[in-house]
C-alpha cells in the first residue's frame, strides 16, 4: 500500500473484526499507560526526546 486511498479501505475492513478492534484498543491503552507511568517516574528510555531526564 503506497497511498492513503489504498490504505484506508484496508484499515477500515480490519477494524470491522471485533477481535482486531479489541486487540488494537488493548495495545493502544497499554502503550498510553506505560508512557504516562514513564513520564511520571521520569525514567523513560527516551529521555532526551521527551525531556524525561533528571
Amino acid at each position: 500500500m503506497r497511498t492513503w486511498d489504498e490504505f484506508w479501505p484496508y484499515y477500515v475492513a480490519q477494524h470491522l473484526n471485533r477481535v482486531n478492534r479489541r486487540l488494537h484498543f488493548a495495545g493502544t491503552s497499554a502503550a498510553l499507560v506505560l508512557l504516562a507511568l514513564a513520564a511520571q517516574s521520569r525514567s523513560c528510555p527516551c529521555a532526551p526526546t521527551f525531556g524525561c531526564a533528571r
